[in-house]
């Protein structure tokens, strides 16, 4: 029987635990004769995952604040134990490989870090950019070991080939809409938040604070023209435990007077995303670093009008489905919001192309497991 290690134990914030969960069903789903060694999160809900404990060697890793105890079980703990398991394939669906030498290896890339400049995150700290440089350097030690090179899209393919020379085999797994927001049913009542905004034309930006999401821009519109937004609202789904930043950003909107533009409900499940995404007008997105985010698709899903960056993996999801900003302007926002709220025509025409895009895209987690599994075979 052969045996197959799946390393999924740093996808535990924002989209990567749905790309982890929803890989991890798919491909034991796809792959039954097989005995699997899976490491991945606890408490994140990677436990419905498994199609079958009596043959699945199961890691639970509680994550490590401490950096030393976090290398330790990445360079010492996860290897022994895959040494003693002996598989035929590793498959690192985290951006990072293992030294084990013994199987054939195959790594799933969704980190942005790894293949853009820092431009793209210049808000990070000195400390964070330092280890992104290092995560960079380890990245291109692994693309060496690598015998399959999975990424989301073919702009991600074409930054990793002009950045690191890789002339390896690479083969496009992109997102899709989660099962769970696919299936959840919606409300016909609007959250309370909501209503007590009814009249207004009501933003979305579905995001944990990250400084590359660049929500800041978006304080800066609502001051900078708060007397032209009246009409208009944002809702923000953070909360100041993710990031220092993010206890400052809450605090500017308060010192700012906008709690009447700027309303933060705080994280949402993902059976409630429907609800917000049917009774929002425009998802907004003024993010500067992006693999393959699976909210474009969640918002086209549900006939959202999406306003986002004018940067290539933006374009590589949305075509012609958006409208476009500079992310690094907060004029050219505010220019690209009035055409979007002053123009009924607009609305509707983004609504339908992004049903289109979403319709071309045509890609479901169990195709992504379907291409996952031919790409074992053909190895």
């Amino acid at each position: 029987m052969q045996k197959i290690t799946i390393v999924a134990h740093a996808l535990s914030a924002g989209g990567g635990i749905s790309v982890g969960r929803n890989l991890i069903l798919s491909l034991q789903q796809k792959l039954t004769d097989v005995e699997y060694q899976i490491f991945m999160p606890a408490d994140l809900g990677y436990e419905k995952s498994i199609v079958n404990p009596e043959k699945t060697e199961v890691h639970l890793f509680k994550k490590q604040k401490n950096l030393i105890t976090r290398f330790c079980y990445d360079f010492s703990f996860l290897e022994k134990q895959i040494s003693q398991f002996k598989p035929d394939l590793v498959i690192c669906l985290g951006n990072r490989g293992v030294e084990y030498r013994g199987a054939k290896q195959f790594l799933l890339c969704h980190d942005p870090h790894l293949f853009y400049p820092v431009k793209f995150y210049e808000r990070e700290t000195r400390k964070k950019k330092l280890v992104k440089w290092f995560q960079q350097r380890r990245f291109a030690k692994d693309l060496k070991n690598t015998d399959t090179l999975f990424l989301q899209t073919e702009v991600a393919a074409k930054r990793i080939v002009d950045m690191f020379a890789y002339k390896g085999k690479t083969v496009i797994l992109p997102n899709a809409v989660s099962v769970e927001v696919k299936d959840a049913s919606v409300s016909p009542d609007a959250p309370e938040l909501i209503n007590q905004q009814a009249t207004k034309f009501k933003l979305f930006y579905l995001t944990r604070y990250y400084p590359h999401k660049n929500i800041e821009l978006l304080i800066e519109l609502f001051d900078k023209y708060r007397d032209q937004l009246v009409n208009v609202c944002l809702y923000l789904t953070i909360e100041e435990s993710q990031h220092p930043l993010a206890k400052k950003l809450l605090s500017d909107i308060k010192h700012l007077e906008l709690g009447d533009y700027i309303i933060n409900v705080g994280p949402l499940a993902q059976a409630e995303l429907p609800t917000y995404f049917s009774h929002v007008d425009a998802l907004v997105m003024p993010t500067t670093l992006e693999s393959f985010s699976g909210t474009y698709l969640e918002a086209m899903s549900f006939s959202c009008p999406v306003l986002t960056s004018d940067l290539d993996f933006a374009k590589a999801i949305c075509g012609d489905a958006a409208l476009y900003f500079d992310p690094w302007n907060v004029d050219s926002l505010f220019n690209a919001l009035m055409q979007l709220t002053g123009d009924n025509n607009i609305q509707t025409e983004l609504q339908e192309k992004g049903r289109e895009r979403l319709h071309g895209f045509g890609t479901t987690w169990e195709e992504n497991g379907e291409r996952l599994v031919e790409a074992i075979i053909d190895n």
